[in-house]
């Protein structure tokens, strides 16, 4: 599935261009002075995607597809190197699989997020790769136990982003351009479920969603102030139902301080509607 999806999502970004080495976004010059860091593509970064995505199953038969949307790449740009999706993937396995590499706090945060999503799949993640800040298993998958890292896909709200310092920099500008790019390449993906990491997107994804396309609030939600984190998104564009799930963004400790209050009751709900994978 992996193979066909990244031939498939190399072609969306050839067509939207936005493609590192086919760059040519109509809303560069726009974007770019807001930022001025920008490079004509070599800060556009393309989404990690995981060699299961879809592969853990929200019941017998039927896929999962978890898609977990970070702030912008924020990396090191310095060096210029024009990257797909192929090398994204590669980059993410072999800086985690390292023996010695620990996740930073914002991986250490996504991985937590993902591990508590698959339930019983991210048991082993959960309990073992959270907590000591690094993967321990890897691609061997000790115990037959599933490696959630390899099981999602994470786009950026903005792609195309950087900076040496490894910071956020995405700005109002961005934000309003560029997350219609995730709403198309998300129709490619096709998730069962959308987590969002960093406030922002609260505000900057609803804003372009296209014609055709609704998101509401489920009832019961767990709030953050009078936001309902868990929406539902509609659209035949996506194939299916899915769910949208905002939280605060790992950095500064911000998604542990909401975690107890509203992302377990906000996962005990999906759950209780079978949206995500039993326990």
């Amino acid at each position: 599935m992996s193979t066909e999806l990244l031939s498939r999502l190399d072609d969306w970004a050839r067509e939207r261009q936005i493609w590192p080495k086919e760059f040519h976004c109509p809303h560069y010059e726009e974007c770019n002075k807001e930022a001025l860091h920008l490079e004509r593509g070599y800060t556009c970064g393309m989404s990690y995607v995981g060699q299961e995505y879809g592969e853990p199953e929200l019941a017998p038969g039927k896929p999962f597809r978890l898609v977990i949307v970070g702030i912008d790449p924020g990396a090191n740009y310095e060096e210029k190197k024009l990257e797909g999706f192929i090398e994204s993937q590669k980059g993410i396995e072999t800086w985690y699989y390292g023996t010695e590499t620990k996740f930073n706090q914002h991986y250490r945060g996504v991985i937590r997020t993902a591990a508590a999503v698959l339930g019983r799949d991210g048991k082993h993640c959960l309990e073992h790769c959270y907590q000591e800040s690094k993967c321990v298993g890897g691609r061997k998958r000790p115990n037959g136990k599933r490696c959630v890292l390899r099981s999602f896909v994470q786009p950026n709200l903005v792609k195309c982003a950087g900076g040496p310092d490894r910071q956020t920099r995405s700005g109002a500008v961005m934000l309003k351009n560029c997350p219609q790019y995730l709403v198309s390449e998300l129709e490619v993906l096709k998730p069962d479920l959308i987590v969002f990491h960093g406030a922002k997107a609260q505000w900057a994804f609803p804003n372009v969603l296209p014609e055709g396309y609704d998101s509401v609030p489920l009832p019961d939600s767990p709030k953050q102030g009078n936001f309902s984190v868990i929406q539902k998104l509609t659209t035949a564009d996506l194939g299916s139902e899915c769910f949208i799930l905002y939280l605060h963004h790992p950095s500064h400790g911000c998604l542990n301080r909401q975690w107890g209050r509203v992302v377990e009751p906000a996962l005990k709900l999906l759950r209780s509607k079978g949206a995500i994978p039993p326990l």
